[in-house]
């Protein structure tokens, strides 16, 4: 009984680890999106894609962080 437990709660991390890398996914697709918005009209070249890769990578940890900081005062 004790290895299907186990077996258990290492599907269940694994699980919950693929929602969450899904959720940091949708996440910098999302700050991704609106930096692109806020560079319309910019030529598309190398500084553009690296402008766009560095804005959803920083909305993602800006928004990671803000979420942690909310959640922090409730007991989880």
């Amino acid at each position: 009984m004790y290895v299907y437990s186990t077996f258990g709660y290492i599907m269940l991390g694994c699980l919950l680890g693929v929602i969450g890398q899904g959720t940091r996914a949708i996440v910098g697709a999302i700050s991704g999106g609106l930096g692109a918005v806020i560079l319309l009209g910019e030529e598309i070249n190398r500084q553009f894609l690296l402008t766009i890769i560095a804005m959803g990578y920083a909305g993602t940890d800006f928004i990671k962080g803000f979420m942690k900081s909310r959640l922090s005062k409730y007991k989880l």
